[in-house]
């Protein structure tokens, strides 16, 4: 078969045609690598954040329609966008054209940017949804923002800004009913959006090249993976038999997951998302048609229209879908994962899969050996990990969702930390068929009440894989449909699901009472819906509490007021609301950060080694296989400290490598050079480090306490009569409280840049808020003096304390120990997972 082996796409307007690609490269790491774009920033790593959100576009031939999507350029292969056309911030518009978007020019005029950091992520978020809605409402663009995070500016001035686009923008009379002071200027969210009356967005220029794209098969053959994209069935199947392991992708949300969690290598990935068969959506009398590679934003699309035209007792399918759906990942998420994908990866913290047991949905598969397509419901489909390596045999083409009959109703839970964009706690799905049967009562004429004929229980999170109570679900059937049946139910599902303390995701007891609430919420649910809909037949009464309980959730779109005093013109500057001084560089994407600085043509990269140990004495250092890496350059540990080895925040009471023993697990061993970044995480993960674990292990405060392991002379502050104080207290309460840390997040990671020059002097460039520490710091581990080390900030993507202390500063020592020893500028950019480890 004939397959090219290049990418075709554009980015800001320019074609690229990339011959020399690599199926390890995610589409942010090219834009900001290879394209030198450094709007699109590094945040997360894993789609949290969604500052490296990016605008997608491509034409969908079946529509003849042009179809945007914004999304996380940390998750998609760069391999993945042959044929579409990538906008980042830059490619609406820059400084030097002194022609702000309305977008940029809003999010600063309503002081929506303060670090700036995550900004150029809001901006293309909010572009995508004024280019997917032609009029947005105020909730459509609240939602788009469910897949970014902002540490520091607060969402209020962000939404404002916003929301100045939507089109049922109304005024609110905030002084109405109240006595305010008349010097007091109330501003409104309401008031603000009032002053912008255009609220139209600047047409998408789609490159007219790009509508007459070939959509064709695809071979990229990379150093250590190959990615083919198959545009038939026919040859998917082949080449499953071909490569009978190879990775079968389309959003490809889980696969970066992977690599950077599981450390998993894929040699082979198949992108099956321009199959006709994988991409069906089809309705029929009794239901819907699934593909395989549909998105989770547009099977909820689809959910919202089928909504409004099927009969009531059927939308109960759709309702139950969307109360997923609608709380699925973020905006980002949805445009990227597949309903196949969610399916076949068998996480236990899915949330599709347990409301699609509970709709009794059926799978259509392929056998890859032998091309027999063959259906089987998703209840009997073992998602447990041992099978899940069927995908190595088996394609998934579509999933029917049968929709609900008459007498039948569903409903679906969940509950996470937070809303969206979080994973669950639990996730919950039921299911439940009536029938109507008569009652005799005396000699009276039988009443008729509800007995159940059948039920869905379908548990998330609970479990290594999702799971159904089937004994409860025999408990129930033939039962009646009463709180006495439910109460027994609930013992029964306690009996059949005993979680302890050592279960995955802890919490047990929390857990096994969310199970239970969300059941009996699930009884009131279908109880009210039957005293609506068949009134004349006999149920149980329901309290004012628990009709309330019988109500789904709808969050209030938010809003906020803020109150100033009037100022004279002569003292208008304090206290008063300014924009940013670099609020349009933030908005633009120029805005440069310690991470945007270009390395130098001789520059190398770092990576740290890090204890995996809590408490223990180190015995020996391997470092041959890293040796043997291509591109190795050297491990830099204490015995390269030239200077101190001690440092420290307010006492030197650290050593800057340790030499023979470590306190915690995290503690910076040493650092790996190498002449990528890649290459440098690579031969860190190589490096053999032989622990000897030491006695007693303290990892709380009673444990010091027990083992007498104090820090030092205890230094305190007394005033007054503490006995007396208790003695003349009229209460007093005992407790113990207990609290955990709180990380930093700052959205840039901690990053910097050592650049050695003539008679030992050093350049730093850091993203720090204690220039002067890291300094003097680097200095004593030189053991040269201050004078000869210069440090630059020129802003920092967020700090909050955390790039203030020693566990920053160690960062840059270790960069500058580095850039001496091999008179190289020497680059260290953490991930966000090594980030938190390191500062404790």
């Amino acid at each position: 078969m004939d397959r090219i082996d290049y990418l075709t796409f554009f980015v800001n307007g320019r074609e690229i045609i990339e011959r020399d690609c690599q199926p390890e490269w995610t589409l942010l790491w090219y834009l900001r690598n290879k394209c030198r774009l450094t709007g699109p920033k590094l945040g997360c790593g894993e789609g949290g954040c969604g500052a490296c959100t990016v605008l997608i576009s491509h034409h969908d031939q079946a529509s003849d329609k042009i179809v945007h999507r914004a999304v996380n350029g940390c998750l998609v292969s760069v391999c993945s966008v042959d044929g579409c056309h990538i906008t980042t911030v830059e490619g609406l518009s820059s400084i030097k054209d002194d022609s702000l978007h309305p977008i940029q020019q809003r999010l600063a005029e309503l002081y929506a940017s303060q670090c700036g950091f995550c900004t150029p992520g809001m901006v293309m978020a909010l572009y995508g949804t004024l280019n997917n809605i032609e009029n947005p409402t105020m909730k459509d663009i609240e939602d788009s923002f469910d897949g970014n995070l902002c540490r520091c500016t607060g969402y209020r001035p962000i939404l404002d800004a916003a929301k100045t686009f939507a089109c049922d923008k109304q005024p609110v009379d905030c002084n109405k009913n109240q006595s305010v002071d008349p010097t007091t200027i109330i501003s409104t969210t309401e008031n603000k959006l009032l002053n912008y009356n255009d609220i139209q967005c600047p047409v998408f220029q789609f490159p007219p090249p790009l509508l007459k794209h070939k959509v064709q098969s695809i071979h990229i053959s990379g150093k250590s993976s190959e990615w083919y994209r198959s545009t038939s069935l026919a040859e998917l199947i082949a080449l499953k038999r071909e490569h009978p392991t190879a990775k079968i992708v389309s959003g490809h949300t889980m696969v970066q997951m992977d690599r950077k969690f599981k450390d998993k290598k894929y040699s082979v990935l198949i992108a099956v998302s321009q199959i006709s068969e994988l991409n069906v959506i089809e309705k029929s009398e009794h239901g819907m048609t699934i593909g395989a590679c549909t998105t989770v934003a547009k099977f909820k699309e689809y959910c919202q229209s089928c909504s409004q035209v099927l009969p009531s007792y059927q939308m109960r399918t759709c309702h139950a879908l969307l109360s997923q759906l609608n709380i699925f990942g973020s905006q980002q998420i949805r445009n990227l994962a597949t309903v196949g994908g969610n399916i076949m990866h068998g996480s236990p913290i899915s949330s599709l899969n347990p409301v699609l047991q509970a709709c009794d949905a059926k799978l259509k598969l392929i056998k890859c050996n032998n091309s027999e397509e063959y259906e089987i419901p998703l209840r009997e489909f073992c998602l447990s990990k041992k099978t899940l390596d069927g995908e190595h045999d088996q394609i998934l083409v579509s999933v029917y969702i049968p929709f609900a009959e008459k007498n039948e109703y569903l409903q679906s839970y969940k509950q996470s930390k937070r809303r969206k964009l979080d994973i669950p706690i639990i996730t919950c799905a039921f299911q439940v068929k009536l029938e109507q049967v008569p009652v005799q009562v005396n000699e009276c004429a039988p009443d008729l009440t509800w007995k159940i004929q059948s039920t869905c229980l379908a548990l998330g999170s609970m479990a290594p894989h999702t799971i159904t109570m089937s004994k409860t679900q025999d408990y129930l059937r033939d039962r009646p449909w009463c709180r006495q049946t439910m109460k027994d139910a609930l013992k029964c599902l306690l009996d059949e699901l005993p979680l302890d303390e050592f279960s995955p995701g802890g919490q047990p007891e929390y857990r096994r009472t969310l199970m239970t609430s969300f059941f009996f919420k699930f009884y009131l649910f279908v109880t009210e819906q039957l005293r609506k809909t068949r009134p004349e037949i006999s149920t149980d009464e329901l309290s004012v509490s628990e009709l309330s309980m019988a109500t789904p959730y709808i969050r209030n779109l938010s809003r906020g007021e803020q109150e100033f005093q009037s100022k004279p013109n002569s003292n208008y500057v304090v206290g008063s609301s300014h924009t940013h001084n670099s609020a349009p560089l933030h908005g633009t994407g120029e805005a440069k950060y310690t991470c945007d600085i270009p390395t130098p043509s001789d520059g190398l990269y770092s990576a740290l080694v890090l204890s995996t140990e809590p408490y223990a004495k180190i015995l020996s250092i391997d470092t041959a296989q890293a040796e043997a890496m291509p591109g190795f350059k050297a491990f830099i540990s204490h015995s390269d400290v030239t200077g101190s080895l001690m440092t420290g925040d307010v006492v030197n009471d650290e050593e800057v490598f340790p030499t023979t023993t470590i306190y915690c697990i995290g503690t910076i061993i040493g650092m790996v050079v190498a002449d990528s970044e890649e290459g440098a995480q690579q031969a860190s993960k190589l490096i053999q480090v032989k622990y000897e674990c030491l006695e007693p292990l303290i990892v709380t405060i009673d444990q010091a306490v027990e083992h007498q392991s104090y820090s030092g002379r205890e230094l305190s502050l007394k005033f007054g009569d503490i006995d007396q104080g208790f003695q003349e207290a009229e209460h007093i309460i005992n407790g113990e409280f207990y609290m955990g840390g709180q990380e930093h997040f700052y959205l840039e990671t901690n990053c910097c840049m050592a650049i050695p020059h003539e008679r030992g002097e050093l350049e730093i460039y850091a993203s720090t808020q204690n220039a002067t520490g890291v300094q003097e710091k680097v200095a004593a581990a030189l053991g040269i003096p201050s004078h000869k080390i210069v440090v630059h900030v020129k802003r920092i993507g967020g700090g909050f304390g955390g790039k203030d202390s020693i566990r920053h500063i160690r960062l840059c020592i270790a960069v500058s120990i580095a850039a001496l020893k091999l008179k190289r500028p020497v680059r260290l950019t953490l991930d966000r997972n090594t980030d938190m480890l390191i500062s404790g």
